[in-house]
């Protein structure tokens, strides 16, 4: 009887420990480029692609679709090169590229 009760405290106290460790854990969906901060996620800027067609051309942002004078998080896109775009905001003209998810700020 007693080893009944040993049992069932060992499976609650494991049951409690892995409820408090999953905090620690990672969420294996978030998109690359997230970073924790004290409000929560954070994304950082990132180019995911350019789609450029005689008709239209825009710009894959942070995972949202975008086109020329539109806005993301308060920046406007003012220009998409095959390899680059240009976004304006209140901290000046910005500058992300498609191959090596660098910034430039002007």
């Amino acid at each position: 009887m007693i080893l009944k009760y040993i049992a069932i405290f060992t499976l609650i106290l494991a049951w409690m420990s892995r409820a408090f460790s999953a905090e620690l854990l990672q969420d294996p969906t978030r998109p690359p480029g997230y970073i924790t901060g004290d409000t929560g996620f954070v994304a950082a800027w990132q180019l995911d692609a350019v789609i450029i067609a005689p008709d239209r051309a825009i710009a894959i942002i942070n995972g949202e679709a975008i086109k020329v004078g539109e806005q993301i998080k308060g920046n406007k896109l003012i220009n998409i090169t095959p390899f680059s775009v240009q976004l304006e905001g209140v901290d000046g003209k910005m500058t992300l590229f498609l191959l090596d998810n660098s910034l430039k700020i002007e």
